[in-house]
């Protein structure tokens, strides 16, 4: 898990859309332990939940909700 040399073309964290349980949002630095904790309190996120597809078949059909945008989806 990390940001390594195969996943470079990745951002390490979430830009536009969350697409797993615990993908990072945001990141602290800090010069101790407290002030980062005080820091990691302030952060607010607000999600909005998309629709999900759990079945192959159902990903692959027409105008189903995509992981990534970027995507094509070539059908056979």
């Amino acid at each position: 898990m990390g940001w390594m040399p195969t996943t470079r073309d990745e951002s390490p964290l979430a830009t536009d859309k969350v697409r797993y349980l615990a993908e990072a949002v945001a990141g602290v630095a800090a010069k101790d332990e407290d002030t980062a904790e005080e820091a990691c309190d302030l952060i607010k996120v607000d999600y909005k939940e998309l629709p999900g597809v759990f079945e192959p078949e159902e990903a692959m059909k027409e105008g189903a909700p995509k992981v990534h945008d970027y995507v094509k989806i070539i059908s056979a």
